[in-house]
């Protein structure tokens, strides 16, 4: 007969005094022992977290520049061109539980229209993984400052790195008080 040692099994011994009984150990170093090997397993899990997902914040932080960039872009007038880079010729805006649809024209057309009413876009996050959201801050001048919804979330389907749809949501706001997005669609 061959006799192997075994690492104790702890699986039905809950207490400190317990597993020291089985160790043959004070509580004290048991507590100890417990302590640095719940802290060397949580060093070594966020080690391998960051090696296994190491690019994710380099995507969302490339992707939040480009989301500025489109901000930047709508501030001066520019956000067709930002339009042409980011998303597919054919890709679609929707706004849920209302008539409102179109292409990047509809898009294009509503950030002028805003633009030229003196809102001024900025941007308050980004998500970036199989979808992207962009949350952007709407500023209505002072002189209409219910021109706009404070935000919106743009949740943006992607298929190979470009947006191939968009779906505008307006927090807060019932779908009939959508802004002039209505209007344009026609």
């Amino acid at each position: 007969m061959t006799w192997t040692m075994r690492r104790p099994n702890f699986s039905s011994v809950r207490p400190y005094a317990g597993i020291a009984t089985v160790c043959g150990i004070p509580v004290g170093t048991m507590r100890s022992r417990l302590h640095h090997a719940h802290r060397t397993l949580a060093t070594a899990l966020r080690a391998m977290a960051d090696d296994a997902y190491a690019d994710v914040s380099e995507r969302i932080e490339a992707r939040r520049t480009e989301a500025a960039d489109a901000m930047g872009a709508t501030a001066r007038g520019d956000f067709h061109h930002a339009v042409g880079e980011l998303w597919w010729p054919d890709a679609q805006l929707t706004v849920p539980a209302s008539t409102v649809s179109g292409g990047a024209a509809l898009a294009v057309r509503a950030r002028e229209d805003d633009l030229a009413a003196g809102v001024r876009p900025g941007l308050i996050d980004v998500v970036a993984g199989d979808v992207l959201i962009w949350e952007p801050e709407l500023v209505s001048p002072p002189a209409n400052p219910s021109h706009c919804p404070p935000n919106a979330v743009w949740l943006q389907s992607l298929h190979q790195g470009r947006v191939r749809s968009v779906t505008l949501f307006h927090p807060g706001t019932r779908p009939e008080k959508s802004p002039h997005l209505s209007e344009l669609s026609r």
